[in-house]
């Protein structure tokens, strides 16, 4: 029996640890190395750009094809990229931008005191913002106000742009000369929050903080149903913005529970991102193919706006920790991916090659643009220090730690207990008391342990919390509905005396008029490990890598108590144990699903 116990716990812990509990990959690195790494995506740019400021917008090393395409609003987001290279202290970035600065304003459409990056047949939003958005970070950081007149007209626009609401329209048509109505973009309406933040930074006096804080409380609070967008947009502009409209003054309830939200969407997107490999059952099952770099780099984005705003937002600095170990991650991610010399000597052109990021032999302009970003964004985080990997906070509110410990209850189940341990049926309890609270000392301890090994475990096994929490709500409910449709069979037959002793095994009791039973030792250890099913051990390890081992410790005596239930006489006027047994899985299928989010939705 203790043998098939050990199988049982240890192959469901193998499957969810194949299919759910992924290695989280986050590649150590240091602050050095991503500066490094963001000079070579620097020196990417320099070397592909036209005399025009165009830079090359695609390249396929598998059949050696540039793709030299426009793209406006690309290009105004490299822009951006490179000035905010600029202003974190790479010199070089400067003039590789500016170059791009250029190229957009000779595509200016001017109309009243507006202007607007043209693209095709109208003026698509995200480029006027992104360009915004470029020229503040270079007035801010150099002072030289030779486009502060330009960046006035642009930041007009996104003003005319923007609805009552706080919505942001997608595109101004040159047929219709009028922005084109219900048309909007999963991305431009950040991307005007953010630009306009930071013009009202640079440009104090001009009127901007009205309509950014529009734009932000519409964000927060009714973007993603008015526009139907389900599941919620992970907004990397938006995080931008919150970290500007934090710095200025303090977010209200809406703008921290956004800050919330987001954080939460960039962390599961790192989480299930750090467990691809890229070959094998992992990718073409179980996770897909590695995300692209400019996919990789918006995360790093997102999280170091969060970061920074967290810093500057008193309310927020629960979260920050785990913001910052998953902004970190990301920068391991993009380091490690980025295509070396050594690599880019090997192939037909190394300069479209060195210092880029590739999906599938691709790369585009925007894997490059993203990941500097992303790197550039990390590397404050780097300097803090940390690690790369979180196991959990350590903390949670006593409310919920008492909900955990109930699910822990239910996943156990008393009433199952009560049928697999209690197997005379004479007027009574089956076995002693002695033998019951023997068998709770078992799966105390058992379950103890494993609470205050959870978080070294996960560790070395590079799993989040977070993460085990989703296996262990998956084989909870699984195991709840087990509980709610299926009998228990005692786990201890009774046999004649004379007939071989008792037998430990599944099954019905047989009638007897002398009846043996095992030593009270054989029942606590047997008891205990019916206690420590494999779905509680999980739960136990979830909590305890998630919460530290003070809530570990919790929910694994909580669990350990449910053995006591054998001891417990049931009134007459109760339900029997049949119909308990399943009310108590329902509680627990609701835990299942509460774990199951709960790790979704945090960081």
């Amino acid at each position: 029996m203790v043998l098939l116990w050990g199988v049982t716990v240890g192959g469901v812990l193998a499957g969810v640890r194949a299919t759910v509990v992924l290695p989280e990959r986050c590649p150590a690195v240091t602050e050095d190395e991503a500066r490094a790494a963001t000079t070579e995506a620097i020196a990417w740019f320099g070397r592909n750009q036209a005399s025009d400021g165009r830079w090359a917008y695609r390249y396929d090393r598998s059949t050696n094809t540039v793709d030299r395409r426009d793209h406006a609003v690309r290009h105004s987001g490299v822009t951006l990229s490179l000035a905010q290279a600029h202003a974190a202290g790479f010199p070089d970035a400067l003039a590789v931008a500016d170059a791009g600065v250029e190229w957009s304003l000779g595509r200016l459409v001017r109309r009243g005191d507006w202007a607007a990056v043209r693209a095709g047949d109208g003026a698509p939003t995200g480029a006027t913002a992104l360009l915004v958005a470029a020229l503040a970070t270079r007035r801010e950081a150099t002072g030289d106000a030779r486009w502060d007149d330009e960046m006035v007209e642009l930041g007009r626009f996104l003003v005319a742009m923007t609805e009552p609401s706080g919505a942001v329209l997608a595109r101004w048509d040159a047929a219709t000369e009028a922005p084109v109505p219900g048309e909007h973009s999963v991305f431009f309406t950040g991307e005007a929050y953010f630009a306009l933040g930071l013009l009202d930074r640079v440009d104090p006096d001009g009127g901007w903080r009205p309509t950014a804080d529009r734009i932000g409380r519409y964000l927060a609070t009714e973007r993603d149903d008015a526009e139907d967008r389900w599941p919620a947009t992970p907004d990397h502009w938006a995080a931008y913005g919150l970290d500007v409209a934090a710095t200025s003054a303090p977010l209200d309830a809406d703008g921290r529970a956004y800050v919330r939200e987001l954080a939460a969407a960039f962390g599961i997107q790192v989480r299930w991102e750090s467990q691809r490999t890229g070959s094998g059952l992992n990718r073409w099952v179980l996770r897909g193919v590695p995300g692209l770099g400019a996919a990789v780099g918006t995360l790093g984005e997102g999280l170091g706006g969060l970061w920074r705003a967290s810093e500057a937002e008193p309310g927020l600095g629960d979260e920050r920790t785990a913001i910052g170990d998953r902004l970190r991650c990301v920068a391991g991610m993009l380091v490690d991916r980025q295509a070396s010399a050594a690599e880019a000597g090997g192939s037909a052109r190394p300069g479209l090659v060195r210092g880029a990021w590739f999906r599938l032999d691709v790369t585009q302009m925007d894997d490059q643009q993203h990941a500097l970003s992303g790197l550039l964004a990390a590397l404050p985080a780097l300097a803090e220090g940390g690690p790369v990997t979180s196991t959990g906070t350590g903390e949670a509110p006593v409310g919920r730690l008492l909900w955990l410990v109930a699910v822990a209850v239910a996943v156990a189940n008393p009433p199952r207990l009560r049928q697999v341990l209690a197997p005379a049926g004479r007027g009574g309890a089956g076995q002693t008391a002695g033998a019951v609270v023997g068998a709770v000392g078992v799966a105390a301890a058992l379950l103890v342990a494993l609470a205050a090994a959870a978080g070294p475990l996960a560790r070395a096994a590079d799993v989040s919390g977070t993460t085990a929490l989703v296996a262990a709500g998956i084989v909870v409910g699984v195991t709840a509905g087990i509980d709610a449709g299926r009998r228990p069979a005692p786990l201890i037959h009774r046999r004649p005396v004379g007939r071989g002793g008792p037998v430990v095994t599944g099954g019905r009791a047989e009638p007897a008029v002398g009846e043996d039973l095992p030593a009270a030792w054989v029942v606590a250890v047997l008891g205990g490990l019916a206690v420590c099913r494999p779905a509680v051990v999980l739960m136990v390890l979830a909590v305890g890598a998630d919460l530290g081992a003070p809530g570990g410790v919790a929910v694994a005596l909580g669990a350990a108590a449910a053995g006591l239930a054998p001891l417990v006489r049931a009134p007459a006027w109760w339900p029997t144990d049949d119909g308990t047994r399943t009310a108590v899985a329902i509680v627990a299928l609701v835990g299942a699903v509460d774990l199951i989010l709960h790790g979704i939705l945090s960081i």
